[in-house]
């Protein structure tokens, strides 16, 4: 779609997706604070002449001059930008201008400082490195997989991390919790499997003690539509519904019956040397039975995504939470 069709098409829907309406005029700076924020993030337009009072969108007529403006905006900005200034008359007597901005893969700044567009309020902000830890169960690699690859391909601004699930808890709690408290956001992948994790749910329980970690958590929430992700590598459920009481007892029993028997496993070996392992994993489960419920209910009480769901919108719940927190 030509750019003064794809403008046209914006106006008559009331539309704000990647574009900025700016009237009657802004400075130089702040125009090219909006240039690099859309090269940083997915491309966008700025738009002149067009008043946006936050419900509806008025023709005006653009008073920017933008195009006698390119040469100081251009200096402002680093030479790998990819722009196009325009303008054309929309109707008789309403004459718009604009710049065009292509998403960029190398980082365009403004006399060296990154921005990346806000898209909760619309405004171009300093770009300032998040740090997102991945919380998961081994199983749901390939789900991480996905997540981690689409996040890094639509977000500049973020660098991510993940816990390796093959350490004994002992050997890895702590440096885990010290992890968390050095990251800004906590992803954690919600299936089947996961709440049946030892090792995931003692750390998941230990972490929800730190209001803090709260605050930092998002979350996706396996379905069973997602074993396509999987390949070959899942033949077990791995769909979750945590939005139910039916669905949250259910792993509430699980963990009575994973108590029963671990309990009966002692009983049998019945030799301190052989289940030192095994009480020890009694205290885990001890644990994640007293702080199961309270994860869950903290998860229900939010807005759940689905990988589905949120592949099809592109990150935005994730990336939209991301910029909002300071």
């Amino acid at each position: 779609m030509e750019i003064r069709e794809c403008i046209k098409s914006k106006i008559d829907n009331n539309n704000r997706d990647n574009i900025v309406y700016l009237h009657p005029v802004e400075s130089n700076e702040l125009i090219a604070k909006y240039i690099s924020a859309f090269s940083n993030t997915t491309g966008g337009i700025i738009l002149f002449g067009v008043k946006d009072d936050g419900n509806h969108l008025h023709l005006k007529n653009s008073a920017f001059n933008v195009i006698e403006q390119e040469t100081i905006i251009r200096g402002m900005l680093d030479a790998h930008v990819d722009i196009q200034f325009g303008k054309f008359e929309i109707e008789e007597n309403h004459k718009l201008e604009y710049v065009c901005i292509k998403e960029n893969k190398e980082v365009v700044k403004v006399n060296n400082s990154a921005f990346v567009f806000n898209i909760s309020n619309q405004q171009p902000e300093l770009m300032i490195t998040k740090t997102v830890f991945m919380s998961y169960c081994q199983k749901d690699s390939p789900i991480l997989n996905i997540i981690e690859k689409e996040l890094i391909d639509r977000v500049r601004w973020i660098k991510i991390s993940r816990d390796i699930r093959d350490v004994r808890y002992k050997e890895s709690l702590s440096m885990f919790m010290q992890s968390i408290g050095d990251h800004d956001f906590i992803v954690v992948i919600i299936s089947d499997q996961y709440l049946k994790s030892i090792n995931c749910m003692y750390e998941m329980v230990e972490m929800m003690r730190d209001r803090k970690y709260i605050e930092k958590l998002l979350f996706v929430i396996i379905t069973e539509n997602d074993k396509q992700y999987y390949g070959d590598s899942v033949d077990i459920p791995i769909g979750v519904d945590l939005y139910s009481l039916a669905g949250q007892n259910e792993y509430i029993k699980y963990w009575k019956i994973k108590e029963t028997e671990i309990r009966e496993m002692i009983k049998s070996l019945d030799d301190p040397v052989h289940t030192k392992n095994h009480v020890e994993e009694i205290q885990m489960v001890k644990l994640i039975q007293i702080g199961i419920q309270s994860f869950m209910d903290a998860v229900s009480d939010r807005k759940g995504i689905s990988l589905e769901d949120m592949m099809s919108s592109g990150f935005s719940d994730f990336i939209s939470a991301m910029q909002r927190k300071d």
